[in-house]
Order: C-alpha cells, then structure tokens, then sequence
C-alpha cells in the first residue's frame, strides 16, 4: 500500500499546476539571490576611488595621529571566488524558509479543501498517508532547493568570470560540498515541513510554527550579544542550519558547546523529524478529518 500511495503523490508532484508555479518562484529567487554580493564584485571603479578618497579626507580631518589614515583601508576589497561560494551558502537559508512555506502551503491546500478527507476514505491506514505524504514532501523541497540554488550558483560564476575573466572561476570542492548539503537541506525541510502541517493539523500553524521558531532563534542571537550565552541559539534551526550547509560558516564560534559539522547539522534535523513523526502519527490517528 505504501509503494501505491508514493507512486500517486510523486505523480502528483509531476503533473500539479501548484508544483510548476512552485518551482517558477523559486527559479525567480534564485536568479535574484545573487545580486547579495554582486555589488561587492567586480574591479574598483571610480566611484570606489571617489568614495575611498572621501573617506581618507575625513579621517585625516579627525584622527589626531593623520599618519594612522591609510588611503586602501577605505578602499573596496573585492570578493574572491571563495567568497562567492560563502555567500551563496548564506542564501540557502533564505531559500530553505521560502521552501519550507511552499511545501507547508502545498501540504496543507489538502486539509483546507477537503481532499485529504476524501482520500482517507479510500485509504483507511492514515499513518500510510502521512508517510508517503511527507517522503514526496520531502522530494518536493529537494527539486525546489536544486533549482534556486543551480539558478544562483550558474549566475554567479557567470558574473564572476565576466567581471575576472575565465581562469578567475577556479575549480572549487566546497561549492559542490555546498550544493550537495544544501539539496539534502531542501529535502529535509520539506519532511519536516508536511509534518508540522499533520501535527498541527493545517498551513497556518504549520507555518507559524516554523516562523517562531526561526524568530526565537534570533532572540537567543540577540542574547548572547549581550554577554551570555543562549544553548536555545545553537538548538535553533538557523545556526544548525548553518552547519549543515556549510559548517566552515560557523565552525569559528568558540562560545558554540556543540560539535560542527555537515554529519551533526544532519542528525539534528533527522532528530527533528523523528520526534514530529512520534507526535504527528498517533495524534493524525486520532484526529478527525472531514471530506
């Protein structure tokens, strides 16, 4: 029964108009992921050299020591490809909440609409449902994650290598580290997002929930600029994230009490996912489901 029920939700991930309009707005975000660094590109210009002597101008005004004013301090400092790759490991994050709310809305438009009652009808072993549900869930995030980030990736080197020529690009093992993560993050995301949406048995709470949490674990980043130290902030999705993604992003943070790397940013997750699934099967068991 499993292997039917997955067959029929992979075939509606193919043939779903809300699928392809999925996969647009993706496409749309990561061609204009990019535009993050673009700025911070390229070669000096004149207007770099108009603002640096600007800057040089008014330090020599203000410091008492002129000596310490150095005219390059206040110049651009161009990224290199290195620094593309990191910042493209940054956007993941943006795309993994936008993924998150498109699995968590499209999981969800069958609650609203009485399709998933309809279907129990037919399918009386709900935890069937609920698994094929959120394993085509989770494909859905991974497609969605690949097409933004391949769209934001191929950009970017195409801009790069516009702006430094061709040898500029160099062969980098850490973006495919990052594309590969970032894909599984996707699928991830998606997994945990259908599951939020049975646990709490719609899209609006689903998606509330994600949201608080990704606000809670911006207050613990705000607590410990304070002084402390907040474990809520290394727990959270944001950080952990990070270190799945891409774990040299965080892997300075000497205050951090947890290991980093992409195997323990991977085990949180699948955590995550094991204790929504213990929650959510029992209690979509039980629930009632009207058609």
């Amino acid at each position: 029964m499993l292997g039917n029920l997955l067959r029929a939700e992979f075939s509606r991930l193919l043939y779903r108009r809300r699928a392809t309009y999925s996969l647009v707005l993706i496409l749309a975000l990561g061609l204009l992921a990019p535009a993050q660094w673009m700025p911070s590109t390229g070669p000096l210009t004149a207007q770099d050299h108009a603002w640096a002597q600007e800057g040089y101008q008014s330090c020599l005004e203000w410091e008492e020591f002129p000596d310490a004013c150095v005219y390059d301090q206040f110049l651009r400092v161009p990224m290199d490809f290195p620094e593309v790759v990191s910042s493209l490991a940054s956007s993941v994050l943006f795309l993994g909440f936008v993924v998150f709310l498109v699995v968590v809305t499209y999981v969800g438009s069958d609650f609203s609409s009485g399709a998933l009652g309809t279907q129990l009808t037919f399918t009386p072993r709900r935890w069937a449902v609920l698994v094929s549900r959120s394993l085509a869930a989770g494909v859905l995030g991974a497609v969605l994650m690949a097409v933004g980030l391949l769209a934001a990736t191929v950009e970017s080197i195409v801009w790069f290598m516009a702006m430094f020529g061709f040898d500029a690009a160099t062969p980098a093992i850490g973006l495919l580290g990052v594309v590969g993560a970032a894909v599984a993050y996707g699928a991830l995301l998606g997994v945990i997002g259908a599951l939020l949406v049975f646990l709490l048995n719609g899209t609006v709470l689903a998606a509330a929930a994600g949201l608080l949490a990704v606000i809670a674990t911006a207050w613990g980043d705000a607590i410990m600029y304070d002084g402390s130290t907040s474990l809520w902030f290394y727990l959270g999705p944001v950080w952990q994230g990070l270190a799945l993604i891409q774990p040299e992003l965080v892997g300075a943070d000497t205050y951090s009490p947890l290991p980093v790397s992409r195997l323990t940013g991977a085990a949180y997750h699948l955590v995550v996912i094991a204790v929504l699934a213990a929650l959510a099967i029992p209690l979509f068991e039980r629930r009632d489901i009207k058609g």
